[in-house]
């Protein structure tokens, strides 16, 4: 079944790339990899309709810089997505690098974007392991990111749905385009992770999209867990926060805890903080299976 969904999506890349030139932009050539298991979710290039459909987006001012890269998501799985990561893989000069794109409606407080610059020539790279150009990851607006039979306009760092751009709304998530991405002479961009309402997940997930969901839900319970403990033996739960909210890293750091850090200050900024804190220790992911 996935040799022939694969087939099917290199003669539907190839029929796109040839009608619309692999969606050269200047000297840049952008090409779809088919990394959807199944057919189930299908990335594909913006023809004439979807640009009508989406051409309100683009009369934002801030989103002008993402057209030249922007490719249309299709979801026909029969079920909502909850989370996504879409990988760019820019190429100049023979050196590569990622930049991953994600966005989730699991509710986690997520929010943010790194990016860097490729490897200088001669720079060594530990074999098998790409660069990392970056990574932005923004919380989708309603109970998940695009439904069944839903489309929604992608670019590095950018989702928006269909409805939105109807509404002349902004996008779920926005950050601008790294460098490295936007002088590349080519760009290869995969749909490397879906998650499905079920848990069921599509794709390489090369990201690690499933492990930092679960990493930033093992965050939030410990987070709690101290707050709580903290106000069972008397203590101030915000001194708990405060504590980790200016804690510096002074050599290599704990994952959890810098995550621990980051929602503490996130949280203090807030006077409803212990609610919405226990608002997020109850939120379930879904049972992630393949």
């Amino acid at each position: 079944m996935k040799i022939r969904s694969y087939l099917r999506a290199v003669v539907f890349v190839a029929a796109a790339a040839a009608a619309h030139g692999a969606l050269a932009q200047g000297s840049r050539v952008v090409t779809i990899d088919p990394g959807s298991e199944d057919g189930l979710v299908r990335l594909s290039y913006i023809d004439d309709a979807a640009k009508y459909n989406f051409e309100k987006m683009f009369e934002i001012p801030m989103l002008l810089d993402q057209e030249p890269l922007a490719l249309v998501l299709r979801n026909t799985s029969g079920q909502a997505i909850v989370a996504v990561t879409i990988r760019w893989t820019a190429t100049t000069a023979g050196r590569s690098g990622v930049y991953d794109s994600s966005t989730d409606s699991l509710g986690m407080q997520a929010g943010g974007a790194t990016s860097t610059s490729l490897p200088l020539p001669g720079q060594a790279r530990p074999a098998g392991i790409p660069a990392q150009l970056g990574r932005s990851w923004s919380s989708a607006n309603g109970p998940v990111v695009i439904a069944n039979g839903e489309r929604m306009l992608v670019a590095p760092g950018m989702f928006a749905k269909e409805d939105m751009n109807k509404q002349r709304m902004s996008p779920d998530g926005y950050s601008s385009i790294p460098t490295a991405l936007r002088n590349a002479d080519t760009i290869s961009v995969t749909l490397d992770a879906v998650v499905l309402e079920s848990g069921q997940v599509l794709g390489p997930d090369a990201s690690h999209t499933v492990d930092d969901l679960r990493a930033r839900k093992a965050a939030i319970d410990g987070l709690f867990g101290a707050v709580t403990a903290a106000e069972q033996n008397g203590q101030d739960g915000l001194e708990v926060l405060r504590k980790l909210a200016d804690w510096r890293p002074t050599g290599p750091s704990d994952p959890q805890t810098l995550q621990q850090s980051r929602l503490a200050h996130a949280l203090m900024a807030s006077r409803q903080w212990r609610e919405r804190l226990a608002k997020l220790a109850a939120i379930q992911l879904p049972n992630f299976h393949r």
